[in-house]
């Protein structure tokens, strides 16, 4: 970016007036600040801004407060993260598929290289002769199983499920709720 311009942008983004000694609103600060950082957004006024929210939280399948707030702060300009974790609390299909978080630490499972290490659970579409076969010359390594019907064993793959199964079940509800509306 030239420098002047960097310049004319900070010294208006200080005193808050143009060179025509014109007062700047939030907008004109807006777009002088993308100006500076080169990155185009879209002011949402603020009765608009809930309209918004709903659908961009909706689209995302109900991620939560992070995931929705890094959806919309991208591209538009005017929510804030209070809003959006209000807007989250009150969501009817988060608070019916919300899980009790539990802040346990997950082991990581610390390979050389990728595939050198595959555990499986001890299912049996998982032990059967050709697929144990496959796996391992596929990937050169053996199977590893896991006890069956104990999720501790294998912490990662169950958090993978638990984020698959709240979205799949907030994009169930969404369907449920538009069908009988």
């Amino acid at each position: 970016m030239d420098i002047e311009l960097n310049h004319k942008i900070v010294w208006k983004l200080n005193i808050g007036i143009d060179s025509n000694n014109k007062a700047l609103n939030i907008v004109d600060i807006k777009q002088y600040a993308d100006a500076l950082y080169q990155k185009q957004t879209e002011v949402i006024a603020k009765e608009d801004f809930f309209e918004v929210l709903k659908r961009a939280h909706d689209n995302l399948a109900h991620p939560g407060v992070d995931k929705t707030w890094i959806g919309i702060s991208s591209s538009l300009y005017g929510p804030t993260q209070q809003y959006i974790s209000e807007y989250v609390k009150t969501c009817p299909v988060c608070q019916k598929s919300n899980m009790v978080k539990r802040n346990k630490f997950v082991e990581p499972i610390i390979s050389e290289k990728p595939f050198s290490r595959i555990e499986v659970d001890n299912g049996k579409e998982f032990s059967n002769g050709d697929f144990i076969e496959f796996v391992s010359a596929l990937t050169g390594s053996p199977q590893t199983f896991v006890t069956s019907r104990r999720p501790q064993t294998n912490g990662m793959v169950e958090q993978v499920h638990i984020t698959v199964y709240k979205r799949l079940h907030g994009l169930i509800e969404d369907i449920k709720t538009k069908e009988w509306s």
